[in-house]
């Protein structure tokens, strides 16, 4: 392997490592970022976009492959990379303005941005290659199919092997750094005689630990209380649902969809159509999870 397909390889397998953890990142233990979700959520999508340039990527590599043999046996060697890099432009441009779109909404126009601006500095800079390979077809063989490839897949098997795992983890960690503040809360109710209006201030104090997961929401709910967090998920694990994770001491757990539904429809109908469309016990006591699309 020449020097430069090493060093090509090498950059595929840092940036192959570098989008992984940022795709598991939300859902790792420690101090919350504001940006993780956001951008755990654009390296999914990516992967999923990206699907689209497999079938380029994989005749490059068979062919890739050809020429490389072809080359050790000293034969004369025609390639189509001018061709197989021209459809990779096209296709990542495409894949480039739709994250940028993405980016738009979830994050914000910086973001977009600069997935715009980094993808046409890249496109710039490999246009006098791709020019140079219409006559001037590479000696040595090229990794970058393969690898991309290779990325790809990597990306899909950490989305579908390790929603799930990370998932548990995450909101089991959240509900178990809860402790200390359902400890406060119950104290403060041996205390006062009845629970605290309202936790609204402008420290949370109480961390999840997870971070991907903000804060703990406190909201008194009758003669008792509800804490609730919003659980990450993975883009393919149920397209579009959201899991809002609910803890009430005597097991009434209610979470509702719309805030205005609270305010404007009778307490009867409330509790008989909240806008979740399952749920589930969690392993911990008095703790729920629901799910809404």
């Amino acid at each position: 392997m020449s020097k430069h397909a090493a060093l090509q390889s090498a950059l595929i397998i840092i940036l192959s490592a570098m989008l992984m953890l940022g795709m598991v990142y939300p859902y790792l233990a420690g101090q919350y970022d504001a940006l993780a979700v956001g951008l755990s959520a654009l390296i999914q999508v990516f992967a999923i976009l990206a699907v689209v340039w497999m079938p380029v990527g994989i005749l490059w590599s068979v062919a890739e492959l050809r020429w490389a043999r072809r080359r050790r046996r000293a034969l004369p060697v025609q390639t189509s990379a001018f061709l197989f890099g021209w459809a990779t432009v096209v296709l990542g441009s495409l894949i480039a303005g739709l994250l940028a779109m993405l980016a738009n909404f979830v994050l914000g126009r910086a973001l977009a941005l600069g997935i715009i601006m980094a993808w046409g500095w890249g496109v710039w800079r490999v246009f006098p290659r791709l020019q140079a390979l219409r006559h001037n077809p590479t000696i040595h063989y090229n990794p970058f199919a393969l690898g991309m490839c290779a990325l790809i897949v990597s990306l899909w098997v950490v989305q579908t092997v390790g929603a799930q795992p990370l998932t548990q983890f995450s909101r089991a960690r959240a509900i178990a750094q809860s402790s200390e503040l359902i400890r406060d809360i119950e104290a403060y109710y041996r205390m006062n005689g009845s629970y605290p209006l309202s936790l609204l201030a402008v420290y949370a104090d109480y961390e999840t630990g997870v971070v991907g997961i903000p804060q703990y929401h406190y909201a008194q709910h009758g003669d008792a209380y509800m804490l609730s967090f919003e659980q990450p998920r993975f883009v393919l694990d149920d397209l579009g649902v959201r899991e809002m994770v609910v803890y009430h001491p005597h097991d009434r757990h209610s979470m509702i969809s719309h805030a205005s539904w609270i305010l404007l429809l009778p307490p009867s109908q409330l509790n008989r159509s909240q806008g979740w469309f399952a749920y589930e016990d969690a392993p911990t006591p008095h703790w729920k999870y629901f799910w809404f699309d």
